[in-house]
């Protein structure tokens, strides 16, 4: 199983009225992840408190036996956090970590735009 660790940042943001508000991953999350909030938090409003939650609880889930991670972050603090995991993780646990530019609530010009060379190229 994968455990999914989220710190918050833009990639567990939606926008509603203008205003971000937190989403679940749930929706998105096959049955074989576990998605657990680790104090999310925005880029800039990262601090040690947050680190030291999301060792807590990395450590937990290692312990009771899951070697997967996935970590939720800003992308203002992906070094940091990349730097931190490489300080805490234990033998043989591996962690991915990510973030997102735009939420996946903003408009979808980017995918369309995409899909649309891909086709032309295809067709070329």
């Amino acid at each position: 199983m994968t455990v999914l660790l989220n710190l918050g940042g833009t990639i567990a943001l939606a926008y509603q009225d203008g205003q971000p508000k937190e989403v679940g991953f749930q929706e998105f999350i096959t049955s074989d992840v576990t998605v657990v909030d680790v104090a999310p938090t925005s880029s800039n409003g990262l601090g040690w408190r947050h680190l030291r939650i999301l060792r807590e609880r990395l450590l937990a889930k290692w312990r009771a036996g899951e070697t997967r991670f996935v970590v939720t972050v800003g992308t203002d603090a992906l070094e940091e956090v990349l730097y931190f995991l490489s300080l805490v993780i234990p033998s043989g646990a591996s962690a991915a970590v990510v973030g997102a530019i735009r939420p996946r609530s903003a408009p979808d010009r980017w995918r369309r735009a995409d899909t649309r060379s891909r086709n032309a190229s295809l067709t070329s």
